[in-house]
This record gives structure tokens, C-alpha cells and sequence, in this order.
């Protein structure tokens, strides 16, 4: 949970050092399947969504209620500096 509350607070030391270490950048919380670039999306932090992805983290990864993706998710809010993000990045790969 620490990793999703400094997502919200744009904090970013938290995200990197478990990446850093391993970490699963696809990771869920729970059983709805909401991952960290889900998150990442809602908070609107650039820094977290940018170095998710780096990390290898999926941006067609849907959660399970509603099915959206972070992409999605970034369109649907119409957050424009995340959708760039996804759509320019070269390593997102599309499942």
C-alpha cells in the first residue's frame, strides 16, 4: 500500500527502489486487477507513469470491472502528457 500512497502524493524514491529491486511493475493490489500505472494514471504523476514504463509495466493491462487499461484511463480523463507517453513509448507492448 506504501507504493500507491507515495504514487498520490508524488512521491517517486518508494516506486523506484522496489522496481529497482525487482519488483513487478504490472503488480496488483487487489482482485480487481488495478495495477501501479493504473494508479500512476488516476494521481496524474508523470514521474511514476514514465518510470513504470521504463520498467516494463503495460499500459493494455485492463482492470476488471470496468475492462480500462491505464491507457484508457488516461484518454478517458483526457490526460493529455499520459496519453503522449503511452503512445510514443516503443517498448508498451499491445496484448
Amino acid at each position: 500500500m506504501q507504493l500507491i500512497t507515495d504514487i498520490f502524493h508524488q512521491k517517486s524514491d518508494t516506486l523506484f527502489t522496489y522496481l529497482k529491486n525487482g519488483g513487478d511493475p504490472n503488480r496488483c493490489e487487489d482482485a480487481l486487477g488495478v495495477t501501479l500505472l493504473h494508479h500512476a494514471v488516476y494521481a496524474k504523476n508523470y514521474a511514476a507513469l514514465e518510470m513504470l514504463i521504463f520498467w516494463g509495466a503495460n499500459p493494455y493491462l485492463p482492470e476488471k470491472i470496468f475492462n480500462m487499461t491505464p491507457y484508457d484511463l488516461a484518454i478517458d480523463i483526457a490526460w493529455i502528457p499520459g496519453i503522449t507517453l503511452f503512445t510514443s513509448n516503443r517498448n508498451a507492448t499491445k496484448h
